[in-house]
């Protein structure tokens, strides 16, 4: 299938194009440029025919209305796609060698660049789209080097491929009741906190609701709390925030003695 064809705008026909057109007048009105512009189904020749200024300034339109970080506006994006078809049919032709799939990996790789899009961009923006999805496809075919220390580290895999069967799970991430109670165990051990006190602040932290989390100590000693464990312990809920500040104070400063009874 053609790159065209993968990106679903194979005519003017297409449903998105359609969609634009009927949107066009309405774009027309807060970006004047497209108002010189013939219908989306047009683009192909009449943007061959224009020079780079008033070419560059209907893209920079299209483009901001079509990103994401712009009007967001799929009808939108798809024309800019559209007109830049012809140069990405000549990445893929370049590349044609390196993969079967290559009007695949081009064609999704257009439309990434034209829905990611800076609305900031101006300078020469059909140009660099494309040379982003030259460099980008290179990438993942492993024909260029990586650009940043992430992917340097990576290792390209097609989802079918038996390497993945190597590859483990990650670990299922901690919920913040088991680090908690990781922390003040180890504070047992070590003797920082009594473990009269890791029951004390154990209780609290069940205690505590989102809205406490903003105030200080993480809201383990907000009043709230405080009066819900005194009824359970039969102590006041000033003896329970003290406590509980003591013992904080101490799993903050590291001692290693415990804090009295």
């Amino acid at each position: 299938m053609s790159v065209a064809g993968q990106l679903g705008l194979v005519s003017p026909d297409a449903d998105l194009l359609r969609a634009a057109e009927e949107r066009w007048s309405e774009w027309a009105l807060a970006h004047p440029v497209l108002g010189s512009a013939p219908p989306p189904g047009e683009l192909h020749a009449w943007m061959r025919t224009l020079d780079f200024g008033p070419r560059n300034d209907v893209v920079c339109a299209l483009g901001r209305l079509g990103s994401c970080a712009g009007a967001d506006e799929v009808p939108a994006a798809a024309v800019l796609a559209w007109a830049l078809v012809p140069g990405a049919v000549n990445v893929a032709r370049r590349l044609h060698y390196a993969s079967p799939r290559i009007d695949e990996l081009v064609a999704a790789q257009l439309w990434l660049e034209v829905r990611t899009l800076p609305v900031t961009a101006t300078h020469k923006v059909a140009a660099n789209i494309l040379a982003r999805v030259r460099v980008a496809v290179r990438r993942d075919l492993g024909l260029a080097p990586p650009s940043d220390a992430a992917w340097s580290r990576s290792t390209v895999l097609d989802p079918f491929d038996p390497a993945w069967s190597a590859v483990t799970e990650p670990a299922p991430e901690p919920t913040p009741e088991r680090e908690l109670r990781a922390v003040l165990d180890g504070a047992v051990a070590r003797e920082v906190i009594s473990d009269r006190d890791r029951g004390l602040l154990l209780r609290l932290a069940d205690e505590t609701r989102p809205g406490d989390c903003t105030r200080a100590r993480g809201g383990l000693v907000s009043r709230r709390a405080g009066q819900a464990v005194a009824g359970q312990l039969h102590l006041s809920d000033r003896q329970v925030r003290r406590r509980a500040a003591r013992a904080l104070d101490a799993l903050a400063g590291g001692v290693t003695q415990r804090v009295p009874a």
